[in-house]
């Protein structure tokens, strides 16, 4: 192999090292967005949950004033002589607690299906993230790996392969010497 070989060889094999970095690099930087997109992402989730958790509270203060005022008004309609008896007036506050009861209970349950959806988008975005960091990672492996068996297969040149590493004559001649002379 002459030199001017070699060196086309060790350029080759450089030129792939450079891409190889740059391929990896690129890899890299792509798994440091995706992670900051994943962190944005669980941030306006849990934005999200907070603002659910609010919402739930306040509609269950305001469905609590509002049997609370219901309530009260039943009994100055009591005590104004409204004509109810006591049975009624038991009848009336059950009712109101029980509407109050379900109320709440409504409020609440669809709170937890508003928080269990937004904590599935949250497991399902960290997922995935991490399924594509590590398909990238393993493209690094990959791309390493193939520059590596490119590298070795440069650097092996004409080994195995038939070509000779020295220059020879046919006739056991010796270059630069004549036809007629031997060695």
């Amino acid at each position: 192999m002459g030199i001017e070989t070699m060196i086309l060889i060790g350029i080759s094999v450089a030129m792939m090292a450079v891409s190889t970095m740059f391929q990896n690099q690129a890899l890299g930087d792509q798994n440091k967005a995706l992670a900051e997109q994943n962190r944005l992402d669980q941030e306006e989730l849990t934005r999200q949950q907070e603002e659910v958790n609010d919402q739930s509270d306040e509609q269950k203060s305001d469905t609590a004033r509002r049997a609370d005022a219901d309530f009260a008004s039943m009994i100055v309609a009591m005590a104004d002589g409204g004509g109810a008896g006591g049975v009624n007036q038991l009848r009336l506050g059950v009712d109101i607690g029980g509407i109050e009861g379900i109320n709440l209970a409504r409020i609440e349950g669809n709170r937890r299906r508003q928080v269990e959806s937004i904590q599935a988008q949250k497991q399902g975005s960290t997922i995935s993230t991490r399924s594509q960091i590590k398909g990238n990672v393993n493209q690094g492996r990959i791309n390493t790996i193939n520059f590596l068996g490119s590298a070795a297969g440069a650097a092996a040149g004409g080994v195995g392969t038939g070509m000779q590493t020295t220059k020879s004559t046919a006739g056991g001649r010796q270059p630069g010497r004549g036809p007629n002379v031997r060695r």
